[in-house]
This record gives C-alpha cells, sequence and structure tokens, in this order.
C-alpha cells in the first residue's frame, strides 16, 4: 500500500501536494481533466469575443444563486481551475456584491476535429454571475457578532432577500441578455432543512418563467464516491417539500422521461480540502481531486451540450410583477369566492329551512292521507259486512218461503183429500 512518502518527497523537492496528485489520477480522473479547456477571460476580452458575433462561438449565461455560504464562489473558482484548494468554511457571507466572470470552454475532441477538418474551433462563451447568497449574515466590525438579513434588528448591516433579489436582476439585465441556465446551489452535509426549503422556494418564485432550465447543484461533495452521490439524490428528490415546490413550475423539465414527476437535474461539484493539502495528506487530495474533476467535467458537459434555451433578461422584471399581479388577482379572487360562498350558504341555509318545512308539511299530508285510507278501509269494510249481512238474511227469507211454498203445497194437499174423503162419505151416506 502507498503511503505519505511520495508526497513528502514531493514537498522536498518542492513540488506541492496538489501538483503531486495530478501525477497520480486514475484514468477516469485523467480523462476528465483533459476534456474541457477552459480560460478566464477578462472583462474587455470577453466583451470583445462577445460582440464579434463569431458563428463558432456560443454564448451560455448561467447564474449561481442560493443560501449564503452555500459554496457559490468556490464552485466558480473550481469551474476556471479544478485544482483550485477550497478555504476554510466562513460563518458569514464571503460576496458582498454581484459580479460577472467570463470563461471560454472548448470540448478537446472538437478542437481536434476542428484542427483536422481546418474548420474553426467551437467554442462557448460562458459568463457565470455569481450573487450574494440569500438570508445573509455579516460579521459586524464593532463587536463581531453576526447579522442576518431577515432580522429587522441587523437590517443596517445584513440584507433583505428583496434588497439582494433588486441587486442580482440589474447586474444580469445590464449584463446579460438571456439566462441559459439557472444553478440553485446548496449544500446539504446536514441533510435539507427548512431554510434550505425556504431559500429553494424563494429562488423558484423569484424566476418564474424561467425555471426551464433549473439545475440543482449540491456542493461540498468532494468525498462523496459516485454511489453515495446518487444516494444523495434519490434522497434530494424524496423530500416532499422539495417535490411540492418544483411540481408547481410549469415549464421545469421533468427528471426522468418515464417518469411523471417534474424535478431538476442534480448535479453536485466540490474542491480540494484546504486542510488536507495543509496536512500534506496526498491519499485525501487525490481521492477528493478524482472525485472533483469527475463532477466538474459532468457540470462542464451540461452547460455547452444541454443549455440550449434561453429566457429573456428583460422580463425578469416583468415576470415578478406578473407574479405578483397574478398573487393579487388570486387574493381577490380568493376573496370573492368567499364572499360568493358565503352568500351561497346563506341560500344553502335557506333552501335547506324550506325543505325541512316541505318535509313536514309533506309528511302531515301523508298521515291525514294514510288516516282517510284507514277510514275508507275499515268503511269498505263495514260494507261488505253488511253487504254479507243482507246477503245472509235474503238467503234465509228465501228458505223461509220455500218452507212457506212446501208447507202451503202439503196444507193444500191434505185439505183436498179430507175433502175427497168427506165427498165419499158423503156419498156413502146417500147410498
Amino acid at each position: 500500500m502507498e503511503d505519505n512518502t511520495l508526497t513528502n518527497a514531493s514537498i522536498v523537492t518542492g513540488m506541492s501536494v496538489v501538483d503531486d496528485a495530478k501525477q497520480h489520477l486514475n484514468d477516469n480522473a485523467q480523462k476528465a481533466c483533459t476534456q474541457f479547456e477552459v480560460q478566464s477571460l477578462n472583462d474587455s476580452d470577453a466583451l470583445a469575443l462577445a460582440s464579434s458575433h463569431q458563428r463558432n462561438i456560443h454564448h451560455r449565461n448561467v447564474i449561481l444563486v442560493g443560501r449564503s455560504r452555500a459554496g457559490k464562489s468556490m464552485l466558480l473558482e473550481v469551474l476556471k481551475d479544478p485544482f483550485q484548494v477550497a478555504p476554510p468554511v466562513s460563518f458569514y457571507a464571503q460576496t458582498k456584491e454581484p459580479f460577472v466572470r467570463s470563461l471560454l470552454v472548448s470540448h478537446c475532441k472538437s478542437v481536434a476535429k476542428a484542427h483536422k477538418k481546418g474548420e474553426p474551433i467551437p467554442r462557448y462563451l460562458v459568463r457565470v454571475v455569481d450573487t450574494p447568497g440569500l438570508f445573509e449574515r455579516r460579521a459586524n466590525a464593532e463587536d463581531g457578532s453576526q447579522s442576518s438579513g431577515d432580522d429587522d434588528a441587523w437590517k443596517e448591516s445584513a440584507r433583505s432577500n428583496a434588497e439582494i433579489r433588486k441587486l442580482v436582476f440589474s447586474l444580469v439585465q445590464r449584463e446579460c441578455r438571456e439566462i441559459n441556465l439557472i444553478c440553485m446551489v446548496c449544500s446539504f452535509e446536514a441533510g435539507v432543512s427548512a431554510e434550505d426549503v425556504r431559500a429553494i422556494e424563494q429562488l423558484v418564485k423569484e424566476f418564474q418563467g424561467a425555471n426551464f432550465q433549473f439545475v440543482l447543484l449540491v456542493t461540498r461533495c468532494e468525498r462523496k464516491r459516485p454511489a453515495k452521490r446518487k444516494e444523495l439524490e434519490a434522497q434530494i428528490r424524496a423530500v416532499p417539500e422539495l417535490r411540492t415546490i418544483f411540481g408547481l413550475c410549469e415549464n421545469i423539465k421533468e427528471s426522468d422521461e418515464t417518469s411523471e414527476e417534474k424535478f431538476p437535474t442534480i448535479l453536485f461539484s466540490g474542491g480540494v480540502s484546504g486542510d488536507d493539502v495543509a496536512r500534506a495528506d496526498y491519499k485525501a487530495v487525490t481521492f477528493t481531486l478524482e472525485h472533483v474533476l469527475s463532477m466538474r467535467s459532468a457540470l462542464l458537459k451540461f452547460i455547452t451540450r444541454q443549455c440550449h434555451r434561453s429566457f429573456p433578461t428583460d422580463r425578469l422584471g416583468s415576470v415578478v410583477q406578473l407574479a405578483t399581479d397574478q398573487k393579487q388577482a388570486l387574493e381577490q379572487s380568493i376573496a370573492a369566492s368567499k364572499e360568493e360562498n358565503h352568500q351561497l350558504s346563506q341560500q344553502t341555509a335557506m333552501l335547506q329551512q324550506q325543505l325541512e318545512t316541505t318535509k313536514a308539511d309533506s309528511a302531515h299530508a301523508l298521515s291525514r292521507a294514510a288516516a282517510d285510507v284507514e277510514i275508507e278501509r275499515k268503511a269498505k269494510a263495514e260494507v261488505a259486512v253488511r253487504l254479507d249481512n243482507i246477503q245472509a238474511e235474503k238467503q234465509q227469507a228465501t228458505d223461509e218461503k220455500q218452507a212457506l211454498e212446501r208447507a202451503l203445497e202439503q196444507t193444500t194437499a191434505e185439505t183436498g183429500l179430507w175433502r175427497t174423503k168427506a165427498h165419499q162419505r158423503w156419498w156413502y151416506s146417500l147410498a
């Protein structure tokens, strides 16, 4: 196994730890290191190149936004030079004013192909806007205590989010005609905090309309292997608050072609630790440098290859104003809806009362109808009984009549027999 003796020997010969680590990168890191050529431009060169209108120059305007102390400035330094050593993490905001840095980026393979064919080299003029962080904290000059832009007691030293937004929009509209990429820079070293969610939600609202090219860029990932970064990405995508925030973005790209969820692309970044360099820890520097190069290459590839769409910066203020107007209109609509709901509630109560009255009247009418039906049923029953009695009486009278007729016939017969006998006796007496 290797130890730090190689590094110590390098230091003795005058080489730095980072220079030593460069010589011992793995193949993937070497490939990432030579994949892009990045040149830092001063303002005059960048302006001349931007105004030259060369067809082989492609423009990319990138805005770095996020919480204070999230690592935005270090990200810009790593884009310029991946071997840049990260300074110690400060508790206070380091970027006081927004500023623009210009980079000229080339794909090394594209350069070789252009040389081979004798064609102009395709290059990308990447203008990166570094901004002060939201929820700004500053150290006070007099007593060294901290201040926050969200704390009314410290407004004179730390600026509010609205003041920072105004500064950023003013610079972006002055320096850039369009936006190609908005990097929401976050550092989730202790997980996704409530302030992280608030910052992301604030940024989504501020850049409403330009949210088709949001990227969530997680910093300080130099010690995370690819598998750990993949696991962290899955954890971030599973945060309900973030899914809700990005789900409301109308134009945001879907995270996966097979998924219906809306979520921005997640990229990672980091820098070589100054503590590792100070300890002359060759292994740690090499380990982190390999990850830094890989993550930087992925970010540059995304900027140059996938950021074709743009959003006019002159619409930023109008978009915010439009969002404010929409919010006011929505509030008025909600108030009108509440009033309408109140009126509907009153009408519903009146209709409910009328319904109850109608139900009571109907129940009473049904009760009376049922009573009338019962009376009619009893009357019919009585009539039926009377008819049965009359029929029985009629049958009885018929039977009695028949009995009387039989008795009469019998009496008549007996009378006729008596007369016959009496006549016979009279004749006998005559004889």
